[in-house]
């Protein structure tokens, strides 16, 4: 079976060179929207923190006088055209994601979409914002960013272990070879948890080895956890009363991160509940789940449940910040000068 997945692998890695040969050439050629495009991806499949980073540049955005549009993939939602996301919208037709942006950014139109080409068309139609924000975009070649963020996740010895292995599917569980790393604008280094810090020296170790597999080094900050706070489902409001032990679940591609920051935070897990990624919860399962409580779950699990549950429900709130924030600031706005873009600062 190894043999397999390795054979795979390889056809795998030619046809991924093959694709992006022809990008860099123009022998395929891509969309450059009018609106420019800011968009955050990365290289390895599963969770690494790409939405938490949306949520952080559209609010650094806004401090800057610029409101920006965000886009996402419309990932276990219903629908079968770009939909402009309004607070009553279900999560089963917008998708999980679409939820959570849209709540955690009232000031931003948030547009959810199954094809993203087609997603940035309707916002530069209908909307037509200053700046585009799409999530989950570097593979997406078929359109031309103004900047391009790439996150890694090197929160655990693992994840840095599996970047440095440079595998990718279905063998190991990168999108791309680390070679694709020479198209990225800036490279955003993510600590995804309170409780996994990483040290300089360590971080400096895994830069130079990284790095020197892929031969061009971009801008490189440092995301982190600033703040995790547990949110009450009955009032929408930070617990007074910190919790001491709950039973947790959550349908996430990495749930790593969440158990460690929730043992960061001093709450004894009781019981866990692993569901896959964008579950959504069966009422057999939620009436299980509802035998264990006190419940904690992550936000992105939390948009999911059904209403009438969500009051029996606390949920993890977590903040990210960039180190350098007006270095990167900076560096973000010298991809974007040639743009409409005006900043107040």
């Amino acid at each position: 079976m190894r043999s397999l997945l390795k054979s795979m692998s390889y056809l795998y890695r030619g046809a991924m060179r093959v694709r992006n040969h022809l990008y860099d050439r123009g022998v395929i050629k891509c969309y450059i929207p009018q609106v420019p495009v800011l968009g955050v991806g990365n290289l390895a499949a599963g969770g690494s923190g790409k939405t938490p980073l949306v949520i952080y540049l559209a609010k650094l955005f806004l401090k800057k006088g610029v409101v920006p549009a965000v886009l996402c993939k419309s990932y276990a939602g219903s629908i079968k055209a770009p939909l402009l996301v309004h607070k009553d919208t279900p999560a089963k037709v917008a998708g999980d994601e679409a939820i959570l942006l849209q709540t955690a950014l009232p000031k931003c139109d948030v547009v959810t979409a199954p094809n993203k080409t087609e997603g940035i068309h309707y916002i530069e139609q209908t909307l037509q914002p200053n700046l585009i924000i799409v999530d989950d975009f570097f593979q997406h070649r078929t359109v031309k960013a103004k900047c391009s963020i790439v996150l890694l996740d090197i929160t655990t010895e693992q994840s840095r272990r599996e970047l440095l292995e440079n595998r990718v599917l279905p063998i190991g569980r990168l999108r791309e070879p680390l070679s694709s790393l020479r198209r990225a604008d800036i490279v955003i280094l993510s600590n995804r948890s309170l409780a996994s810090a990483v040290s300089f020296s360590e971080i400096e170790s895994f830069k130079e080895k990284l790095f020197s597999k892929v031969g061009k080094v971009p801008p490189i900050f440092y995301s982190y956890i600033n703040k995790a706070k547990v949110i009450s489902g009955k009032t929408n409001r930070e617990v007074s009363t910190p919790l001491s032990e709950a039973s947790v679940f959550c349908g996430i591609a990495s749930p790593t991160p969440f158990l460690k920051t929730v043992r960061k935070l001093g709450i004894n897990i009781k019981e866990k509940f692993i569901f896959s990624d964008h579950h959504f919860f069966k009422e057999r399962e939620i009436k299980k789940l509802l035998q264990h409580k006190p419940l904690l779950c992550t936000e992105k699990d939390f948009v999911r449940l059904p209403k009438e549950i969500k009051k029996e429900v606390y949920y993890l709130q977590i903040n990210i910040k960039i180190t350098e924030e007006e270095n990167f600031f900076l560096t973000l706005k010298e991809h974007l000068q040639q743009s409409t873009i005006t900043f107040l600062q």
